[in-house]
C-alpha cells in the first residue's frame, strides 16, 4: 500500500514540474515576443533614414506636406542632419501683400506631439507673390522629428 502512495505521489511531482516547465517556457517565448514587437514598433517611429555621407534625412511625410500660415505658404520642407547640424530648407510663398521682414518661429514636433526644439527661420523682405527659399540651422540633431509647426513673428 505504501509503495502504491509512493508512485502516485511521484507521478503527481513529475505532472507538477512537467506543468512548471510548460509555464515557464510560454512566459519565455511571450518575453520574446513581446521584445520583437517592441523591436519593429520602435523601427517604425524612426522618420529619417541614413545617408550615404553618414548623415540622416528625414522621411517623415508630415513634415513634408506644405503648410499656409498668415497668407503665407511654406512647400517642400527638407530636414537634414550632418556634421552636428541639423538643416530644413524650405520654399516660402508669398501669398498676400509684400512683407517687409518676415520671420517664423520653428518648432520641431516627435511622434508623440510634443516640442523636441525651436528655432528662427528668417526670410526678410518678400514680395508679394514672391518665392524664397530659406535655410534654418540648429545645433541639435531633430531629424526624427514627425512634423515641424511655422509660426510668423510679428
Amino acid at each position: 500500500m505504501k509503495n502504491k502512495y509512493n508512485n502516485q505521489k511521484q507521478r503527481s511531482i513529475v505532472a507538477i514540474g512537467l506543468i512548471l516547465v510548460a509555464i515557464i517556457a510560454i512566459i519565455f517565448m511571450a518575453v520574446i515576443f513581446l521584445n520583437k514587437n517592441a523591436k519593429i514598433e520602435e523601427k517604425s517611429q524612426l522618420n529619417y533614414e541614413e545617408t550615404e555621407t553618414g548623415g540622416k534625412s528625414n522621411t517623415s511625410e508630415r513634415l513634408a506636406q506644405d503648410k499656409i500660415v498668415k497668407g503665407v505658404t511654406i512647400t517642400k520642407s527638407k530636414l537634414v542632419y550632418e556634421n552636428g547640424m541639423a538643416k530644413l530648407s524650405s520654399n516660402v510663398v508669398n501669398d498676400s501683400e509684400e512683407k517687409e521682414n518676415l520671420r517664423f518661429k520653428i518648432k520641431f514636433i516627435s511622434n508623440d506631439g510634443e516640442v523636441i526644439s525651436e528655432t528662427i527661420g528668417l526670410v526678410g523682405k518678400i514680395k508679394a507673390n514672391e518665392v524664397r527659399t530659406i535655410d534654418s540651422y540648429i545645433t541639435f540633431d531633430v531629424v526624427n522629428a514627425k512634423d515641424v509647426v511655422y509660426e510668423i513673428i510679428d
